[in-house]
């Protein structure tokens, strides 16, 4: 479908998703929307489908967007501060981390997602050097994904967590270190060939 729909298609479909999968679901914890029952509370797109549109978006941004690489950081910085903002107010007002507003489809985190992505492809379409780098990254990125966890696990196990060192200097450090690990086991991975073919 992706691959055969004209952009006012396209077009259709991310407004469609992006109201039903991503303003929706986070609208419906708030009043006047908390009030809605009966088929009104079945108009929201279940995560798992709502998923499919960064897809969709994404293929949208990549064919059809001009590069302004100020606009994407524009919505990486709308993203970033109402992602801070919301879940510092929640959390101040119900007196523990309020998790909402940054989960992966909330407004916001879909503004910061853009963002990357349309910041990330500009380089891309540049030919600027740190294309190759990203371009590298972005083959790898599906099998982080699948291992990335398995890291967590073993840095939970031998005690490597967040609280070793103050949050600020630990999660970075941590994200670092899983994400080297991570994109390592890819490197071994793409030498296997039928592992290389259907995981990375």
């Amino acid at each position: 479908m992706i691959k055969n729909a004209t952009r006012r298609e396209l077009q259709y479909l991310i407004i469609l998703w992006f109201i039903l999968g991503i303003l929706y679901p986070t609208a419906k914890h708030f009043w006047p929307f908390t009030l809605l029952s009966g088929i009104p509370s079945q108009w929201l797109m279940n995560m798992t489908y709502a998923s499919i549109g960064y897809g969709v978006l994404g293929q949208y941004l990549q064919k059809y967007t001009i590069c302004k690489k100020e606009i994407y950081l524009l919505l990486l910085g709308i993203g970033f501060a109402g992602v801070f903002a919301g879940t510092w107010i929640m959390s101040v007002e119900q007196g523990s981390l309020y998790e909402l507003f940054f989960e992966g489809m909330s407004p916001f985190v879909a503004l910061m997602a853009a963002g990357i992505f349309g910041f990330v492809t500009c380089f891309a379409k540049q030919g600027l050097k740190a294309g190759s780098f990203i371009t590298r990254i972005s083959n790898a990125s599906f099998c982080i994904y699948l291992v990335h966890i398995f890291f967590i696990y073993i840095f939970n196990a031998i005690g490597l967590t967040v609280r070793i060192l103050p949050s600020l200097v630990s999660i970075p450090v941590l994200a670092g270190i899983n994400f080297l690990c991570s994109y390592i086991v890819y490197l071994l991975i793409s030498r296997i060939p039928v592992a290389k073919k259907y995981l990375v």
